[in-house]
């Protein structure tokens, strides 16, 4: 459940109790829910395979479709323009030390370098002055990296969930990035080689929930009209060196949200997955 409520949280919880939840649920609590989640002392896990895990949600920026991330640098487009911020340092320090003391897991919203690098620096505050054993921090899409982000976010055990096929998917805003720092957007492979375990995303429903998509994108860097977005991130290498949870194939979505693109050609084998170097003709 995302930006779930107190409500629905203990809908969850009922249902564990009576044997009938049979999914393993993650709830992301926003707003003023917070409050009412610590003070009704909701469990942070529940019991067993099956259950929830609690975690507090704010914003830093806005999204890369909408050119409202947050970057060190303005988009090329628009030279006077670097995208929206949020109080990181005010608003979410005070949420961020509230759930921190709570017990909470922390994830924040944040695509652009800039917002990052201040959604880190809440992080390292937070673990000076109140420590905790792996807090399991996240930050959400964590779109946009440089070398110095990488190495704090493994420093400080954040977990850089993002987004896995937004390249193939909104390959039609990439170009407002330019080629240089669209090398260095969703760099699961400069991730994986500074030895963080990154998790994968859809953001379903904004873009389609099919992993076949997101490895394509991954390791193609190849948008829906056949562009080659700087191809870094490509690995021919037949050992797997992803996530051990990124599974296998699953039928694709029905939707045409975006358009169909040339045959597949020169396919290659990356964990274990038939992937093509340009887009398949299924339609997201």
């Amino acid at each position: 459940m995302r930006m779930g409520a107190l409500p629905p949280y203990r809908v969850a919880q009922d249902a564990r109790d009576a044997g009938v939840l049979k999914i393993r649920m993650y709830n992301h609590i926003g707003g003023p829910d917070l409050d009412k989640m610590i003070a009704g002392r909701c469990a942070y896990r529940f019991r067993g395979r099956v259950g929830a895990s609690r975690r507090r949600e704010v914003y830093a920026d806005g999204s890369i479709s909408e050119r409202t991330a947050w970057l060190s640098q303005p988009y090329e487009d628009m030279p006077e323009f670097r995208g929206l911020q949020d109080d990181l340092a005010g608003r979410s320090l005070q949420l961020g030390s509230q759930a921190q003391l709570a017990g909470w897991q922390i994830g924040v919203h944040a695509n652009g370098d800039l917002a990052i690098d201040r959604v880190l620096s809440v992080f390292e505050r937070l673990q000076k002055e109140s420590p905790r054993r792996d807090p399991r921090f996240r930050i959400e899409h964590c779109t946009l990296l440089n070398a110095d982000l990488i190495r704090r976010i493994k420093a400080v055990g954040a977990i850089p969930d993002s987004v896995a096929g937004y390249v193939y998917f909104h390959g039609d805003v990439m170009h407002f990035y330019g080629e240089e720092r669209t090398r260095h957007i969703f760099a699961m492979r400069e991730l994986i080689d500074a030895g963080i375990r990154p998790p994968l995303s859809s953001d379903y429903t904004a873009s389609p929930s099919d992993p076949v998509m997101w490895l394509q994108s991954l390791v193609t860097r190849t948008d829906y009209q056949g562009h080659t977005w700087v191809p870094t991130n490509v690995s021919r290498s037949k050992k797997p060196s992803a996530p051990a949870h990124w599974m296998a194939p699953r039928p694709p979505m029905k939707s045409t949200s975006k358009a169909p693109s040339s045959p597949a050609s020169s396919p290659i084998s990356w964990c274990g997955i038939r992937i093509c170097s340009k887009p398949t003709r299924r339609s997201w």
